[in-house]
């Protein structure tokens, strides 16, 4: 019985790539990103400071040739130093009941 190989269609940008070409195109190390420290308007505040390592796609709008071609998502690493962080924002978020939330009357609660 011979060992049968599944594959897949190769995507048209590595048709015809040897593995050392799609290796060289889609393998970001961290040490190779360089930091955007002005990725956010407020990170350049003392207190707020944090740098955007990009990895795949650039939704940034900045020149970035290092990063991964993306498809359908964007990866991003955060270095954020002792003592900074984000600075406070709020979300609109939708909320919705679960099952069981949604049957309490307003008396159980």
């Amino acid at each position: 019985m011979s060992a049968k190989t599944a594959r897949h269609p190769r995507p048209p940008e590595v048709e015809g790539l040897g593995l050392e070409e799609i290796a060289e195109r889609y393998v970001a190390r961290f040490g190779d990103r360089k930091p955007d420290w002005a990725a956010f308007a407020d990170a350049l505040i003392d207190g707020y400071r944090r740098a955007q390592h990009r990895f795949i796609g650039n939704t940034s709008g900045k020149p970035d040739s290092g990063t991964i071609p993306a498809r359908a998502f964007t990866l991003s690493v955060m270095y954020v130093p002792p003592g900074e962080g984000n600075a406070p924002r709020t979300m609109a978020r939708e909320t919705r009941a679960s099952g069981s939330e949604a049957r309490r009357s307003p008396s159980a609660s």
